[in-house]
């Protein structure tokens, strides 16, 4: 390109010497668009690098420049780059969020107010508006850092000091206010501010108002806004799938599956099946099926009524969600009727695997089952269903691909009992049929109208299983124990030691933000060091399990730090897990898994929404729910119940509605620690249900019986706390 100006330059340094106007009208334009389109390609690679080559189309595309659309754009830019700005805006949103809380920021504020006072009012609003695009960009932070809490505290200080500027739908804070919104899945405050029909120019808020009345289950207002954002910009395909469920919500289907239609031509990967959001489906790897393609419509509404059923439960609305489970639940046997699983899948998998019988129906389990840790231990609950008559005998086939096995030592030893399918081009083949054979964990069918949780009916299961006084599922294998003996005295263990295993659940594995909405159920390792000592003081050994990601422990005699250690790996994680003495864990998916050996556990910290698989070996202390108007701590009963238990889905909710969670404290957890070491050295037997504080517990939970599956409180725990079972007077009278 240089070389080239170089020549351009000198054909018209010799043209105006000869004064040729012929000559500098043939070459100028020649010569220009050469340099111009190849400098414009070079530019445009470089602007897609960096994720703005949707704002160097916006500026070559006249029909783009249309009201509003500028900042469309860059949020969709924004969207897609997501993962790059979150990495530079993680280390900025410590120090901003310090700025913002700081008293120089409401200094500065003080002194706008003086300026005015004094009339100098054009040196006040330079400072507000100042601070109004520093307070943008520490907003635009903390949202891509992922902390919500923080988010929202700014989106609102937005509202409040820019009021006027929010209400004329003023670009970009506006945009910023609904986007902090729309994040922290506050879809009713977007409704109070935009309750009716609105003319907006912009293609993203249209989108994100129509979604939050979507969320409101306002059906008509809905349809109004996405109709709108999609007169604006044509071309995206999430509008057309958020106007499809709208559609969905009036039960009108021929328009929602013309509208899923049109959103799989835009985007024809996005066909791709939807189980669960846990999956990490890679749809931009994903290569469509034909009949995918000519059936997405009618494929789609057993998707989209799964996607926005989980979508309501993400938000703590427990009857609507499974209300919606039980309409896609309803939908998959509608569908089975018309459509089956092709025959020659069929003899592909009679062909690939001795244990799969032809003649059997066929369930289908896609990979979110062994996608995390916690969710492989899920498999001992379904397969405890099947064999108590819960789900038909079939033929039950799970998806495997190596990639998105999270520890396949676990996974081989359900092997005898599940058709296991790591074929990739077979697990390729039979993802799609998922629609219409396939089981997930969030809902069993039920004949209410409203789908079962799966996790209820799992509880239901744990605890016949547990009366019936049936063996575990699984055992250590031969060699996997002879294995783990060996690597012990590598961690320093002597082989003929006690050990139990630690399991402190920190959210590093999932780099959750300090304000991020799955922080109400970690704990500190610190607040374990009593229980701990009560452990090592006996002779035992501790051997912290987990992962890498994990805050290292301070040194301590009989005290391994495994999870951050080079001996660290997926079998001597199952050994550890299968021959600890016990295991002291929380609702994380370790402990999840650690049920299908049937060891014993102590479970401390544990808050959840959902109904706890654990069985009749199993103690627990759980943290406590504290209403933040009253200052009162909530009983069993009052959190275990519809609404409170579905808030407790994450910490955004909770907290949104008025709740605080708080940890269980350093003694409640040694104490815990020595009735659990006490009951399995023989000094104490267990209580009977007609314990005082028990029979107490028993009343509170008469409603919610299957809520912590077959376990039993830590009887101190509750005698201590009092208010959990409805106070002194409760207590007295079970007595």
């Amino acid at each position: 390109a240089w070389r080239r100006l170089q020549l351009f330059a000198g054909a018209l340094h010799a043209a105006a010497r000869s004064g040729s106007r012929h000559i500098l009208r043939d070459l100028a334009p020649i010569w220009a668009r050469r340099i111009a389109r190849r400098g414009r390609r070079r530019v445009a690679r470089l602007a897609g690098s960096l994720g703005i080559i949707g704002l160097w189309r916006t500026f070559r595309i006249r029909s783009a420049l249309r009201a509003g659309t500028f900042y469309s754009f860059l949020f969709r830019r924004a969207q897609r780059q997501s993962k790059l700005i979150a990495r530079f805006a993680k280390p900025l949103a410590d120090p901003a969020w310090r700025l913002a809380t700081s008293d120089l920021a409401g200094n500065y504020f003080l002194l706008s107010a003086r300026a005015d006072a004094r009339g100098l009012r054009r040196l006040s609003r330079l400072m507000l508006g100042i601070a109004r695009r520093v307070h943008l960009a520490i907003l635009g932070i903390e949202l891509s850092s992922g902390h919500t809490q923080r988010a929202m505290q700014l989106s609102r200080t937005l509202n409040l000091m820019f009021r006027k500027i929010v209400r004329s739908r003023e670009r970009p804070s506006c945009n910023l206010y609904f986007e902090a919104m729309f994040r922290t899945m506050h879809f009713k405050r977007i409704v109070r501010e935009v309750p009716e029909l609105e003319t907006i120019n912009d293609h993203h808020l249209n989108h994100q108002i129509g979604v939050a009345h979507l969320y409101a289950l306002n059906a008509e207002t809905a349809i109004a806004f996405l109709r709108r954002a999609i007169e604006i910009h044509d071309g995206s395909y999430i509008d057309y799938r958020m106007l499809g469920r709208a559609y969905l919500l009036k039960s009108d289907f021929d328009r929602a599956k013309a509208a899923f239609k049109r959103s799989v031509q835009l985007q024809p990967k996005t066909v791709m099946a939807h189980q669960n959001y846990s999956g990490r489906y890679d749809v931009s790897a994903y290569v469509p099926k034909k009949f995918e393609l000519r059936q997405a419509g009618e494929l789609l509404i057993y998707d989209n009524l799964g996607q926005f059923a989980e979508d309501l439960f993400l938000q703590g609305r427990f009857h609507e969600s499974f209300r919606h489970y039980q309409l896609m639940l309803d939908y998959q046997r509608q569908i089975a009727i018309r459509r089956q699983v092709p025959r020659y899948l069929i003899d592909r998998l009679a062909a690939a695997h001795n244990d799969f019988d032809p003649e059997l129906p066929l369930r289908l389990l896609p990979y979110e089952w062994v996608i995390q840790f916690g969710h492989i231990g899920l498999l001992d609950i379904y397969m405890k269903m099947a064999k108590l008559g819960m789900y038909p005998k079939a033929n039950y086939v799970l998806l495997a691909p190596a990639s998105k096995v999270a520890n396949d030592a676990y996974l081989r030893y359900w092997e005898r009992y599940y058709t296991i399918v790591r074929d990739p081009e077979l697990v390729d083949e039979l993802f799609p049929y998922q629609r219409i054979v396939g089981d997930n964990f969030m809902a069993y069918p039920s004949d209410t109208g409203e789908a079962e949780p799966w996790t209820r009916a799992g509880a239901r299961a744990q605890v016949q299983w547990a009366t019936e006084k049936r063996a575990p599922l699984l055992a250590l294998s031969p060699e996997d124990h002879v294995l783990g003996l060996q690597k012990l005295p590598e961690l320093g263990v002597p082989e003929d030691a006690w050990y139990v295993g630690l399991h402190v659940r920190e959210g590093g594995f999932y780099v959750e933000a300090s304000s991020g909405m799955s922080t109400h159920r970690n704990a500190s390792i610190d607040d374990y060091a009593g229980a701990i000592r009560e452990i090592t003081d006996r002779g035992g050994w501790v051997i912290r399990l987990g992962d890498s990601s994990m805050r290292p422990m301070a040194p301590m005699e009989h005290v391994v730090d495994y999870a951050v250690s080079k001996h660290k790996s997926p079998e001597m994680d199952i050994f550890l897990l299968a021959t600890s003495r016990f295991v002291i864990g929380t609702t994380s998916g370790l402990t999840t898994a650690c049920l299908s050996f049937g060891r014993p556990m102590l479970l401390v910290n544990c808050i959840s929404n959902d109904w706890q698989l654990w069985t009749d070996k199993t103690d627990f202390i759980l943290k406590r729910l504290r209403d933040k108007r009253s200052g009162r701590y909530l009983s069993l009963s009052e959190t275990y119940r519809q609404p409170v238990q579905g808030y407790l889905i994450n910490n955004v909710v909770t907290n949104r509605q008025g709740y605080v969670i708080e940890p269980n404290s350093a003694f409640e957890i040694a104490e815990a620690t020595k009735y659990k070491l006490d009951c399995l050295d023989g000094s104490v037997s267990k209580p009977e249900r007609s314990h005082p504080a028990l029979a107490a517990y028993c009343s509170q939970m008469t409603e919610n019986p299957y809520m912590f599956g077959a376990a039993d409180p830590v009887l101190s725990f509750l005698e201590q706390h009092v208010s959990l079972l409805g106070g002194a007077i409760a207590l007295r009278s079970a007595a």
